[in-house]
């Protein structure tokens, strides 16, 4: 209907793919925006040749911490303070 209701955005980083920001807005939360999103997001990164797309996220945005285990990310070391609120740092591997 041409209502924007989330986005996402990607940051290419030495053979990777950062997910920056994502969002959807709440009163469409549980309507599968968030893995549409995602899967488009994983899908062009792929296009672009990376092997992986890598978040950082705060263990207290649990739903959005679920969603990414749910779609295949799985929780890395967070070894670099990159950013200083975020708790989980975790990575989907591209096949």
């Amino acid at each position: 209907d041409g209502v924007v209701v989330g986005a996402v955005a990607l940051k290419a980083e030495a053979g990777d793919f950062e997910l920056t920001k994502m969002a959807v807005d709440e009163p469409m939360h549980g309507r599968g925006y968030g893995k549409r999103l995602l899967e488009v997001a994983c899908t062009l990164a792929r296009a672009r040749g990376a092997r992986r797309v890598l978040l950082y996220s705060q263990r207290a945005l649990q739903p959005a911490v679920q969603m990414y285990f749910k779609y295949g990310f799985t929780e890395l070391p967070l070894t670099d303070a990159r950013y200083s609120r975020c708790d989980i740092k975790m990575e989907r591997v591209l096949d």
